[in-house]
């Protein structure tokens, strides 16, 4: 953190209340520098601990990581969440668990709800059809469905000719496809994916975000995904997200968002979920994209409202850190934060899900 971040002091009340609250929502020691919380809040972050921790370099680097964010390889040595306990607001905290729980969501587990598992049908569908290609073939055409499916954000354009074309790398054959799915008035962007891109600007969208991707190296680190080494996988989940994350901040592709390379990849996650492609990622891989992966807006603005005090982007990954510790360590980032987006529609109204 900067050290123009704003100091807290607390008083003795204060302190004996973050000490219980510490105990509650971090289930495992901790070590002195969580413990001592009044010390972390005056400092906001050890100087100590700012400067010992790195980015590992190396894939046994990588496969010991328990946090992404502070880089701790042990949980009792992560101090991510602190700074955030004295300012919770329980009730909304516990109404997002109860929320996370109800049999009712959208998003309980993995394969849920019913659009996701037929979004994972149809890239299995798809990449059927070039089973014959090589891995690398499999994987590039794999990555053009989850560019496709993130850009529209609808699982009957993965199913459609457009999915096909994509799949197969049939770039000019994208636009009859696209007029194709007009004449059958099948839709082909949904609710807030389209801002930003025209039906008549996707196809360039989808080959300009793939020759990106491809050139950036995307395809070397996706055959890493395919290793049974821990390291290897996280190491190459790590530069993928960020990847995805460069081509946003440098708006290479007009029309893509954070919000639609987060879709982007979730997608890839679930097909990694699913062992398509050879792909064996597991969702504590996604711990070491703690610091780095994308947070739309709905995620952030829910978060910030359960942990007032989370004033930065920094913060704010903190907050999902220390959800993470209190309910599971393993949990992946993608699930809390699509949780937090659909929490935050109920709880405007938008959408009743229980």
């Amino acid at each position: 953190m900067g050290s123009k971040e704003k100091m807290i002091s607390l008083s003795k009340q204060d302190v004996s209340t973050v000490y219980a609250l510490i105990d509650r929502f971090a289930p495992y020691p901790c070590d002195a520098m969580e413990r001592h919380v009044p010390l972390q809040y005056k400092l906001c972050h050890t100087k100590a601990k700012a400067t010992s921790v790195h980015v590992p370099v190396t894939k046994e680097g990588f496969a010991d990581v328990v946090c992404g964010l502070c880089w701790a390889t042990t949980y009792a040595s992560c101090p991510c969440g602190a700074l955030l306990v004295a300012s919770v607001d329980l009730d909304k905290y516990n109404d997002f668990w109860n929320f996370y729980s109800s049999s009712c969501n959208p998003l309980l587990h993995p394969w849920d709800p019913e659009d996701q598992r037929s979004i994972f049908q149809g890239l299995a569908s798809q990449l059927a059809v070039i089973t014959g290609l090589e891995a690398e073939g499999m994987i590039r055409g794999l990555l053009a469905l989850c560019i496709l499916g993130g850009l529209t954000g609808r699982p009957s354009t993965i199913y459609s000719s457009l999915g096909s074309a994509a799949v197969t790398g049939d770039w000019v054959g994208m636009e009859d496809a696209i007029k194709e799915l007009l004449r059958d008035r099948v839709p082909i962007f949904r609710g807030g994916q389209r801002p930003g891109l025209s039906l008549a600007r996707l196809p360039g969208a989808i080959v300009k975000m793939f020759d990106a991707l491809v050139h950036d190296g995307i395809v070397a680190e996706c055959m890493q995904l395919t290793s049974n080494n821990s390291g290897v996988r996280r190491m190459a989940l790590y530069k993928i997200v960020r990847m995805f994350n460069s081509i946003v901040d440098r708006n290479v592709v007009v029309g893509v968002s954070g919000y639609k390379a987060k879709r982007m990849i979730e997608l890839l996650a679930l097909a990694g979920y699913g062992s398509l492609c050879g792909l064996k990622l597991q969702q504590s891989d996604f711990r070491v994209t703690n610091g780095v992966y994308p947070i739309p807006d709905g995620s952030r603005s829910m978060l910030v409202s359960i942990f007032p005090a989370a004033t930065s982007d920094y913060l704010v990954r903190q907050g999902l850190r220390l959800m993470q510790k209190y309910r599971c360590r393993d949990l992946d980032v993608c699930t809390i934060s699509a949780m937090l987006c659909f929490f935050s529609e109920q709880q405007d109204g938008k959408i009743q899900y229980v």
